[in-house]
């Protein structure tokens, strides 16, 4: 289990305790801070780990000297983990439930028997909230729901096709091969320092790389702060240097990109303005008719007072 930070603050805690209370009995945690500049995250994580470093196998905390970027501070803590899948979460991010490490671990074993290939990522579900008020709010439906899973398995190649034209999947919906990270397989150019799931993805499916589906819910987001969520202005800056790291694997698909990146005209960016509304009517009740199917195959998630406003204040300060 891998946790990144940056001015993460005590927005830490309910993500570390998270992982704390997980039935999964050989867990290990990597927590890997990139030059918080905010004067308390590593002392925060470091009095926590005081505290609850027995219940884990093994800890590392990595403290980094200079901001490296989302991109190679995930990177350089996988690269410190033994086992062969990897769980990451952001501060302010829950797992989604005490058994969900355990669930995961069971249902990846029993597809590898199945003779299932071994992919490099494995997408599962997410739910999103706000905190107002000092009471966590569900927020809206997350972007991985059914329909993006299915279209994924029954047709990759439309599918391929929306990557390139931009992310239709939740970034807390990846679970990682550790191979991904080896030396001869990581294809993130050091150019690109804040983006993290969606060029894994669009590497994952520009390749055909066959995606596993785990049809549990894995996390809970916190919605609009975390540290590759749209506010994050580095993360924008990023977007420039895809279609050039695209064109360097194969100039057809960094052309492709761009087209697909730039296609729409302004009228049917308006059009496709008014009409999401009703696309996104259309997911909520196929949501809620389906969503307790996979709430019977996930872990119990945890109870409410995970997300006390001690932690979680309603405008946080200096996260990015």
């Amino acid at each position: 289990m891998v946790v990144i930070s940056y001015n993460g603050g005590e927005r830490l805690i309910p993500t570390l305790e998270s992982h704390k209370l997980q039935t999964y009995k050989d867990k290990e945690l990597i927590i890997s801070d990139d030059a918080s500049p905010d004067g308390i995250t590593p002392q925060i994580i470091e009095d926590w780990l005081s505290e609850n470093e027995h219940y884990f196998k093994r800890v590392v905390f990595i403290k980094n000297e200079v901001n490296v970027g989302i991109v190679k501070n995930l990177r350089n803590a996988a690269l410190q983990t033994t086992g062969d899948v990897i769980f990451q979460t952001e501060q302010g991010d829950l797992i989604y439930g005490p058994e969900t490490i355990e669930r995961i671990s069971n249902e990846i074993e029993k597809q590898r028997l199945d003779g299932l290939r071994n992919p490099y990522i494995w997408l599962g579900y997410f739910k999103s909230f706000l905190m107002k008020n000092g009471t966590k709010a569900e927020a809206y439906i997350p972007l991985s729901t059914k329909i993006d899973f299915d279209l994924i398995e029954k047709n990759f190649e439309k599918a391929r096709k929306m990557i390139l034209e931009g992310s239709f999947i939740g970034g807390p919906s990846l679970i990682y091969n550790s191979k991904y990270f080896d030396d001869n397989i990581y294809p993130i150019p050091e150019t690109i320092k804040n983006i993290t799931d969606y060029t894994c993805l669009l590497w994952n499916f520009i390749n055909k790389h066959r995606i596993g589906i785990i049809r549990q819910f894995i996390h809970w987001y916190e919605l609009g702060v975390g540290l590759s969520s749209r506010p994050n202005p580095k993360m924008r800056a990023d977007m420039d240097e895809i279609p050039i790291w695209l064109s360097k694997i194969e100039p057809d698909i960094g052309m492709e990109y761009k087209t697909a990146q730039g296609k729409k005209t302004n009228w049917q960016r308006i059009i496709r303005e008014i009409i999401r509304p009703f696309k996104q009517v259309h997911k909520y009740i196929h949501w809620q008719i389906w969503t307790k199917k996979i709430e019977e195959e996930s872990s119990p998630p945890f109870e409410e007072k995970m997300f006390s406003s001690q932690y979680y204040p309603d405008k946080p300060d200096g996260v990015f």
